[in-house]
């Protein structure tokens, strides 16, 4: 139950390749949707120079070399602002296939992603049973400890965490199946008669015999 977040974390790092992927794929068509835009702007700020230089030539009296320098401006502006068309065509011609790898990287990310959640789903699900099967066990368990001795109950708690199992068998030869060391004929005699809980000499594991 412990290592299930751990399993679902793990089964999440599969897909950080095609996220990264998809991410890369975007970046770059954002970068080239920006640049488009940048030569759009570019191109109409030209021709908005244009068309207020050509109100100021024809609204203003001004000399033949105002008028010629105002021409050559525009026709400057004029080729200021077909570069930037067709760099903004150029750009629109490769924002195609960067539009196209983001569809891939999007499907690719989406095939994985159902394998992967499905997988996650179904350890929700065991981590769901194996949270009420240990709830139940835990509920069976402090029933039969209200039944235990105190004292006894304290001495299991000590040894579950260092010694495992607790309870253990007294072989016919009197040796404790825990630590396999023999046992002094008291407590193998207590054993026999099994009328109160008898721990080994040795390791302290609660004994039992095979009736």
């Amino acid at each position: 139950m412990k290592d299930i977040p751990a399993r679902k974390a793990q089964e999440n790092s599969r897909l950080d390749g095609a996220r990264l992927a998809l991410a890369e794929a975007k970046a770059n068509l954002v970068e080239a949707q920006l640049a488009e835009k940048k030569c759009e702007t570019e191109a109409e700020e030209a021709r908005a120079k244009i068309r207020e230089l050509r109100i100021s030539q024809s609204s203003n009296k001004m000399g033949n070399n105002e008028y010629r320098d105002i021409s050559i401006r525009c026709d400057q502006l004029q080729q200021d602002a077909d570069a930037a068309d067709n760099r903004g065509q150029a750009l629109m011609e490769e924002k195609i296939p960067l539009e196209e790898a983001v569809k891939k990287a999007q499907a690719r990310l989406d095939e994985e992603s159902v394998g992967v959640n499905a997988y996650i789903q179904e350890l929700d699900e065991r981590l769901a049973e194996v949270t009420a099967e240990h709830d139940e066990l835990q509920g069976r368990r402090r029933e039969c400890a209200a039944k235990v001795p105190p004292d006894a109950l304290a001495k299991y708690d000590r040894l579950r965490t260092r010694r495992w199992p607790v309870l253990v068998l007294l072989t016919d030869d009197d040796v404790c199946d825990g630590c396999h060391m023999k046992q002094p004929p008291a407590v193998a005699q207590a054993v026999r008669h099994n009328d109160r809980i008898v721990g080994c000499s040795e390791c302290g594991r609660f004994l039992y015999r095979e009736v």
